[in-house]
């Protein structure tokens, strides 16, 4: 149970902390638009809000992912961009890796007990 509120106040911290600096980074140099994602993914582990915002997020990276490769100039451009934006906007899928870790059951310890 201490473990449980432990790793909850962790991700908070490091979620927080991340997605803070991220924040700082929209008005000093710095690639915010990478952080902010991040951050959230963090606390996307442990927080149901933190992951409809991430799937918001998500979305709007995808929408503006496409809207980038309509001209054929950005295509040329900008196409290195458009990879690196669908691998951020791809965070949810890593925490499902991790949870399916999660699922699995450890095998018991025996104590000498039948």
């Amino acid at each position: 149970m201490l473990r449980k509120y432990a790793r909850r106040v962790t991700v908070l911290v490091v979620g927080v902390t991340v997605l803070l600096i991220g924040i700082a980074m929209l008005v000093l140099p710095g690639p915010a638009l990478v952080v902010i994602p991040i951050g959230l993914a963090i606390l996307a582990t442990e927080y149901a809000w933190a992951r409809r915002c991430l799937s918001v997020v998500r979305e709007t990276a995808e929408k503006g992912a496409d809207t980038l490769t309509e001209h054929p100039l950005t295509r040329r451009w900008f196409a290195p961009l458009r990879s690196f934006i669908e691998r951020v906007a791809r965070l949810p899928r890593i925490r499902a890796i991790f949870a399916r870790r999660k699922d699995r059951k450890r095998p018991e310890a025996s104590h000498g007990n039948p």
